[in-house]
């Protein structure tokens, strides 16, 4: 629950800082916004593969009793979707070692760096970037067409110069 909180709230402090403050002095926020949402992503990734790997293809079915508030074994055994559905979704990391063998073997570092550093920016790309870019949509100042007052904006504006 604690993980839901932290999220919530750096969800929050990213729409915040992109709509309150210049790039550059954000800066540094958005750097730590980065590296808390990149160990939420190692956490979550560490607690689905011990999941995965304690729960098995045939986990053992559990009963709630509301009395005792507990949950208790039954001694059933059934097929789990959920992992297998679990192990499909981590099994994408290898992917491109399975795609291209010899090269993983020749850049076995690259690999291992590049997916380490895939996997904990994910949340950047998903959430900062998506985050700030929606709450800077205002901002047209950018292009490669020239400008004659620097600010983009007459392109737009009902008083251009025609």
């Amino acid at each position: 629950m604690l993980f839901a909180y932290v999220y919530i709230f750096l969800i929050v402090m990213v729409l915040i800082l992109s709509l309150a403050l210049p790039l550059e002095k954000a800066k540094a926020w958005f750097n730590i916004v980065v590296a808390v949402f990149g160990i939420i992503t190692a956490f979550s990734i560490f607690g689905m593969v011990f999941y995965l790997e304690k729960s098995t293809f045939f986990p053992e079915e559990k009963r709630y009793f509301p009395n005792d508030k507990a949950w208790y074994p039954t001694g059933d055994r059934n097929f789990s979707v959920l992992v297998l559905c679990g192990v499909i979704m981590l099994s994408i990391y290898l992917v491109p070692i399975i795609m291209r063998p010899l090269d993983f073997l020749s850049n076995l570092g690259g690999y291992i760096v590049g997916m380490f550093t895939y996997i904990l920016l994910i949340p950047m790309f998903v959430n900062v970037f998506s985050i700030y870019s929606m709450s800077n949509l205002h901002d047209v100042s950018w292009g490669n067409r020239p400008t004659t007052s620097g600010t983009g904006t007459e392109a737009f504006s009902a008083n251009r110069a025609t």
